[in-house]
This record gives C-alpha cells, structure tokens and sequence, in this order.
C-alpha cells in the first residue's frame, strides 16, 4: 500500500483480503468491525477517521473528509494546486464498503 489513498481503481476487496488474513482469528474480525486505514495519512488525520467509526453520532459522516480536505487545501500544495478532492479516493476500507 505504497499510494496516500486507496484510488477509486484499486481492488479494495483484493486489499481487505489481503491484511485479513492475519486478523480472522479475532471475534471483532469475525463481527465484521475490522478495519483497514490507510497509514501514510498524517496521525491526526487517521484519528479523524478513527473518531467517525467509533462515535458516528457524535461527528456525522464525513467529518474526517471534511477535516482531510481542508489539510490537503492548506497544507499540501501539489494536490491543492490540481483541485484533489478527498471525496474522490478513500482512506478507509471498512466491511460495509466492501458490498
């Protein structure tokens, strides 16, 4: 996983897959609450992501991205520069996202 999102290409199933392997032993694996993000967002960022699945009602879908975009818009030029939106890739590939 040496890209900074999963593009919309990317064979999310084949990825899932693959890091589940060495989790399918876990009963929160089993329970379908297994998780893959991304690592080579900023720590920050990842607790973003983190906060939004574990309290849903508290930050409201989107939140993380919101707080991503805004990141990528002041801090990251070359991806400012181009129009990147956060939208368009995803950082999170959970069970959910998968059907």
């Amino acid at each position: 996983m040496g890209n900074y999102s999963y593009e919309p290409s990317t064979e999310l199933y084949k990825i899932y897959l693959e890091y589940s392997k060495y989790y399918d032993d876990i009963q929160t694996f089993k329970d379908g609450r297994y998780v893959i993000m991304n690592g080579y967002m900023p720590a920050v960022l990842r607790m973003a992501y983190m906060a939004e699945l574990m309290y849903p009602d508290l930050y409201g879908k989107g939140w993380a991205d919101g707080l991503h975009q805004e990141y990528i818009d002041k801090f990251v030029d070359n991806l400012s520069e181009i129009g990147y939106k956060v939208v368009s890739s995803q950082f999170v590939i959970t069970n959910g996202s998968l059907k």
